[in-house]
């Protein structure tokens, strides 16, 4: 096979003479996609969504129409840490606020139990330009 990088469980690949646009193949666990060298856009398959940044009460991850959106849920978790529901109130701690996870249907999710519907968190979110 003609591997050309292997990091963090990602396989990059490149054939000798394949068909243009010039390109790239990505494995990760079950995803596989065509990656356009000239674009860094998708040409074939699917990646998993990516959260990018994690920052006081603000997650920046990319949604599953390829879109980088920043939505801070301080405001949310502040009025349930007044509450205290004991469960949206324990996002209160920055440090479990951090350990954050995407789903593969776009979905925040915490190990607690909480989430946040992605339909939701995109009109909440504002649009990011895409660190390069």
């Amino acid at each position: 096979m003609p591997e050309i990088s292997r990091f963090f469980g990602i396989v990059i690949r490149m054939f000798f003479d394949d068909h243009n646009p010039p390109h790239f193949h990505a494995e990760f666990q079950e995803y596989r996609a065509i990656i356009d060298i000239q674009s860094a856009g998708l040409l074939d398959g699917n990646l998993p969504p990516n959260i990018i940044q994690v920052r006081d009460y603000a997650v920046t991850c990319e949604f599953n129409n390829g879109e980088i959106r920043s939505v801070n849920l301080k405001e949310i978790i502040e009025k349930y840490r007044k509450i205290n529901d004991g469960l949206i109130s324990k996002l209160s701690d920055q440090n479990y606020f951090k350990t954050v996870k995407l789903d593969s249907y776009g979905t925040l999710t915490w190990d607690n139990g909480v989430d946040f519907d992605p339909d939701n968190l995109y009109r909440m979110s504002e649009k990011e330009i895409a660190p390069y």
